[in-house]
């Protein structure tokens, strides 16, 4: 009896530490992305997506002025990393202000809804959700750049 068993047993635990291996969560790995909702990104100009060409943003950054808050009027575009608090005092692209993607819904920023957006987190998955919850809300120049590893230039800490 205990032959036929002992297999059974041995198969249903290796099963079980399977699927519960499957359901952790991982603590470096972004979150699924969310389906965009229909027509979401359509109103970003092509020259607004060029930014998501690392050497297009250091120019901007060169050039131009990021808005110095989230609550702020002021600035020719508005750099947000959505991701974590401890992942932005890491190390973040120069000018970016902290907005974690999953606040944004609740605690948008105050930047005028036709200025330019440009979202950015460690893999691309964060801010393509940030995109699509921006843009929902009214803003009609929303930039992914996608993941932090694109970026070539020196970060600030």
């Amino acid at each position: 009896m205990f032959r036929t068993i002992r297999p059974f047993a041995t198969l249903l635990a290796v099963a079980a530490v399977a699927v519960l291996g499957a359901c952790a969560p991982e603590a470096a790995a972004d979150p699924a992305p969310l389906p965009a909702p229909a027509g979401i990104g359509a109103s970003t100009s092509a020259e607004d997506e060029r930014f998501r060409d690392p050497k297009e943003l250091a120019a901007l950054l060169a050039t131009g002025t990021p808005a110095a808050a989230l609550d702020s009027w002021k600035g020719d575009f508005l750099l947000l990393d959505v991701r974590t608090a401890s992942e932005f005092a890491a190390g973040r692209i120069p000018g970016a202000l902290l907005q974690p993607y999953d606040r944004i819904a609740s605690e948008p920023p105050a930047f005028p809804k036709d200025g330019l957006v440009i979202v950015y987190c460690r893999s691309g998955n964060r801010s393509a959700q940030a995109k699509a919850t921006l843009m929902s809300l009214g803003w009609s120049r929303v930039v992914d750049f996608g993941g932090l590893s694109r970026w070539a230039g020196p970060l600030e800490k």
